[in-house]
């Protein structure tokens, strides 16, 4: 059994880009205090908590001997 031959699609034609408002618009003074002040705060803040916590309760653990070992080389 033969196919049958297609016809090729007309390709579609393109419409002009729509402005995309939202797209173009600046961040937000909320999204970038979000992104550039808190989100860094909270991790660095937690870090460096988590290292107080673990030094004061645990002073003679390898985190905290490890810590001050390369304190002790400046």
């Amino acid at each position: 059994m033969a196919q049958l031959a297609r016809t090729p699609a007309a390709p579609a034609k393109k419409s002009p880009p729509a402005e995309d408002v939202e797209a173009e618009a600046p961040p937000s003074r909320l999204a970038w205090v979000l992104g550039w002040v808190v989100t860094p705060s909270l991790f660095f803040g937690g870090i460096f908590l988590g290292g107080v916590y673990l030094g004061a309760n645990r002073p003679d653990g390898y985190i905290a001997s490890g810590v001050m070992w390369i304190a002790g080389l400046f």
